[in-house]
């Protein structure tokens, strides 16, 4: 692990640059570093052990960059993932961070499966109320946007509770942009945007990861 900086909370990222597939971690870590390093300890690591239980524990809040997509992680990093969320973790899973959702342990923490995506392109982005019309922490203050980004679609899993704060708009049809958990004691995030560098440099795409962290991490 290489870290970054250090002010309030600790962040771990995991993703892949030697073995990504699509999407390497040196290609945003600046851009992540900017949006939380004012209020996390921000740290980098392609090290898959990191999920384990005698590691995970002590961090505020883990992200998921991992381009993973061909072969799920291990039974101990997945129980290891799913502990430390249950107990009280915050997790922030970051556009290509859904391909841990290979791991059928993991579809069900995370809630859904990527299916495919269109081409890169320009997109909306807008708010979602509750059923009670309130709007969650994360994208309170959040104003309607667009972004280039990869439009991700996903299968969702049966039985698995979640809201939906943030939708995207293509062809005149909404699609699920971001979704919320809470699982035993601790918080899930999930967001589609995050592709590249240039939607990472947006500045309402990095207010909404910054409160997605914050929020995971019980700061929200």
């Amino acid at each position: 692990m290489t870290a970054v900086q250090k002010q309030n909370g600790k962040a771990v990222i995991l993703g892949d640059i030697e073995n990504k597939q699509y999407h390497p971690l040196d290609r945003i870590q600046q851009d992540l570093v900017e949006t939380l390093g004012d209020d996390f300890t921000v740290t980098f690591t392609e090290d898959y052990e990191v999920m384990t239980p005698g590691r995970i524990s002590s961090i505020d809040v883990f992200v998921a960059y991992t381009d993973k997509w061909d072969g799920p992680v291990t039974d101990a990093q997945a129980a290891g993932l799913t502990e430390y969320v249950a107990s009280g973790g915050g997790l922030v899973v970051l556009h290509t961070g859904v391909s841990l959702s290979a791991h059928e342990k993991l579809l069900d923490l995370i809630g859904a499966r990527f299916t495919g995506h269109p081409p890169y392109q320009g997109l909306d982005f807008e708010a979602v109320k509750d059923a009670a019309g309130e709007l969650h922490p994360i994208v309170r203050g959040l104003e309607p946007f667009r972004s280039e980004d990869e439009p991700y679609q996903y299968a969702f899993a049966e039985g698995v509770e979640k809201q939906v704060i943030l939708r995207y708009v293509m062809d005149g049809e909404s699609y699920p942009a971001a979704w919320v958990r809470q699982v035993g004691t601790g918080r899930l995030v999930s967001l589609m945007p995050g592709h590249n560098s240039n939607s990472l440099q947006h500045p309402e795409v990095r207010k909404l990861i910054l409160r997605s962290c914050l929020w995971a991490a019980g700061r929200l």
